[in-house]
C-alpha cells in the first residue's frame, strides 16, 4: 500500500454506500458496499460510520494505520466546514448535514468531505486519464450531470465550494424549466433522465425507458432512439464547447453511467465538438473517458487528506 499508510475512501450515493482502503499509490483494497438507507439522515450516518469502522478493522488486521476518512457525496458541499448544504433528493432529510464533524466524532478519524465529481477528478489527475494535467474539465453524465474544474493545478472552488455546477449551465434560454429554477439547463437535455423522458415522449409512453436502454436502442439502429441521442449529443456539444471557451482545458474528461462503457458516444461527441467554436481552442482539447471506473470515487475521496496538504484546501 505504500509508505504513507492508508486512508478510507467513501463514495456515498443515493442508492449505494461504498468504502475501501486506499494507499498513497492509489491501490484499492478491502472494498465494502451496501445499500444507502432510505429512512433519513440518522440512519445514513449510522450506516456510514458503521461501514468506516468495519473497513478500519480490516486495516488493523493487516497492521495498517488509517490516517483519515474522505467522503465524496452528491450535492452542494461547503468544503471548508464539511457540511452538505443541499444533498441528493434520493436521500431523505439530507440538507444542512454537518457530515465531517458527525463522522469525525463517531470514528475519531480526521474527516474530509467533498462533492462526488471533484473527487473523481482528483483520482483521475493522480492515477488516471488526466494524470499530470493541470487544466481539466470533468463532466459526469448519469441521472443528472455534475462537474468539476481543475485550472492551473487547483480545483475551482468558488466562495465556499459550490463552483462548477456544470449541469446547470443553460444551452437553451427557451428550454424547459429545471428543478434548480433555471431554464434550459444542460441536465434537462443530456442526462440519462432527460434522454429517457424524451424517448417516452416520442413513443407516447408505450413503455418505461431508462437512459441506458435508449442509448443501446440507438446503437442497434432504432430511429427514434437515434433522434433522442442526437439531440442529447448536440446539447452536450454546445455545453462542452462553452466550457472549453471559458476554461481553456487541455482535457475534457467524461464520466458517469452514460459514458462508462460507451466509447462510441465519446467519439460522436468529440467529432461534434471539434467542428464547433473557436478552433484554436477546441481542436487542442483531448476528450477522454474516466479510466478508473467505479474506483475513482473511492480513490479521490481517500486522497482528500493528501490534496488538502498539497493545496491548502479543506483545512
Amino acid at each position: 500500500m505504500g509508505d504513507d499508510g492508508v486512508d478510507i475512501g467513501v463514495d456515498l450515493g443515493g442508492t449505494k454506500l461504498a468504502a475501501a482502503l486506499v494507499g498513497a499509490d492509489g491501490r484499492v483494497s478491502e472494498r465494502v458496499s451496501r445499500s444507502t438507507p432510505q429512512t433519513g439522515r440518522d440512519d445514513v450516518l449510522d450506516a456510514l460510520t458503521e461501514t468506516v469502522r468495519h473497513v478500519r478493522q480490516r486495516a488493523s488486521k493487516h497492521g495498517l494505520v488509517v490516517q483519515s476518512v474522505g467522503i465524496g457525496t452528491a450535492g452542494q458541499i461547503d468544503v471548508v466546514r464539511g457540511v452538505v448544504l443541499a444533498g441528493t433528493t434520493n436521500i431523505h432529510d439530507w440538507n444542512n448535514v454537518p457530515l465531517r464533524d458527525a463522522v469525525a466524532a463517531a470514528t475519531g478519524l480526521t474527516t474530509f468531505v467533498d462533492n462526488d465529481v471533484p473527487v473523481v477528478l482528483q483520482a483521475e489527475r493522480e492515477f488516471g486519464a488526466a494524470q499530470g494535467c493541470t487544466d481539466v474539465v470533468c463532466l459526469t453524465v448519469g441521472t443528472g450531470i455534475g462537474g468539476a474544474v481543475l485550472t492551473g493545478g487547483r480545483l475551482l472552488r468558488g466562495a465556499w465550494g459550490g463552483a462548477a455546477e456544470l449541469g446547470h449551465i443553460s444551452v437553451d434560454k427557451h428550454g424547459p424549466v429545471c428543478a434548480c429554477g433555471f431554464r434550459g439547463c444542460l441536465e434537462m437535455f443530456a442526462s440519462g433522465t432527460a434522454v429517457a423522458r424524451r424517448m417516452a415522449e416520442l413513443t407516447h409512453g408505450d413503455r418505461k425507458w431508462t437512459g441506458v436502454e435508449v442509448f443501446q436502442a440507438a446503437l442497434c439502429g432504432d430511429a427514434l432512439a437515434e433522434q433522442v441521442v442526437s439531440e442529447a449529443i448536440d446539447a452536450l456539444a454546445y455545453g462542452v464547447v462553452s466550457l472549453i471557451h471559458t476554461f481553456n482545458p487541455k482535457i475534457m474528461l467524461l464520466g458517469g453511467g452514460v459514458f462508462s462503457e460507451a466509447e462510441w458516444l465519446r467519439e460522436r461527441l468529440e467529432n461534434k465538438v471539434h467542428g464547433m467554436g473557436i478552433q484554436s481552442m477546441v481542436q487542442s482539447v483531448h476528450i477522454r473517458r474516466v479510466s478508473l471506473g467505479t474506483d475513482a470515487g473511492l480513490i479521490g475521496a481517500a486522497r482528500l487528506r493528501a490534496m488538502s496538504t498539497m493545496n491548502g484546501e479543506l483545512s
